[in-house]
């Protein structure tokens, strides 16, 4: 009676055995295809998640991203092109953007040439121009860069009662470009037509001299990086002079930026 108790409770604790081995395995199957549905569902719908800055429109989200507008529209069920800032927008087909403009272009901060704080200042428009300035048209330029984008922001605050230095960037003697006021302010450059305006401002007096090869490449990569980011198309970049009744960004400067346009 014994031996065939215990030839059962054998039995049993084998089928036992293999019922929990025939589980482990179907565990485990079901795991590794759930993982590999789920690697196939990022494979086929890769996207970037992209909160919207001031200034941004889906054209110049399109241009910085490689994303089409239409595919933009869609995948957010836009059913216009109206964004406004801290929006999230899902970018379908892309793990990351490229590098920020002050990464892309070796930007100095404005904390590391030791700008002073801004005041309260409106949020910037959609940007839709370029105007470059030059900062002197009569002394002979003798500060060096840090010395003198301090002064120029003296100038503005102190002077001119601004929130800030006017421009948003600044391109020194040896074409190091400087960060001015922040892209979500609006500029403070050109009388009535800051709205929608980066302004660009060169150190020095660029009537008397020519710009020298360092500051002209600058500017010109500042201006096609500009442009491509906020899709601002060739014609719209100016001098101060084209918007306004002065003889700033200087003849020299003005005879470049007529040649770009072409």
């Amino acid at each position: 009676m014994q031996t065939k108790e215990y030839e059962i409770i054998r039995n049993l604790t084998r089928k036992n055995r293999v019922l929990i081995m025939i589980n482990s395995v179907l565990l485990t199957s079901c795991l590794v295809l759930m993982l590999l549905l789920s690697c196939r569902t990022v494979e086929q719908d890769p996207h970037f998640l992209y909160t919207v800055k001031v200034g941004d429109t889906l054209t110049s989200i399109s241009k910085l991203s490689g994303v089409p507008v239409s595919e933009i529209r869609e995948d957010n069920n836009l059913n216009n092109d109206l964004i406004k800032s801290g929006d999230i927008l899902k970018l379908s087909g892309i793990k990351e953007l490229p590098k920020s403009l002050n990464e892309e272009l070796h930007i100095i901060s404005r904390q590391d040439w030791g700008a002073k704080k801004a005041s309260t200042i409106d949020q910037a428009l959609p940007y839709k121009r370029i105007t470059v300035h030059h900062t002197t048209d009569n002394a002979e330029f003798v500060k060096t860069d840090v010395e003198f984008l301090r002064l120029v922001q003296k100038h503005h605050q102190k002077t001119n009662g601004w929130a800030d230095i006017g421009y948003h960037f600044l391109i020194g003697q040896q074409g190091l470009i400087y960060e001015g006021r922040s892209l979500d302010s609006i500029g403070a450059h050109v009388r009535g037509k800051n709205a929608g305006n980066i302004g660009i401002a060169l150190l020095g007096d660029f009537n008397e001299h020519k710009l020298n090869e360092q500051q002209l490449a600058s500017l010109e990569t500042l201006i096609d990086t500009l442009r491509k980011h906020f899709g601002i198309p060739r014609r719209m970049v100016f001098g101060h002079g084209e918007l306004g009744d002065t003889k700033c960004p200087g003849k020299h400067t003005l005879t470049f930026l007529k040649n770009y346009r072409k």
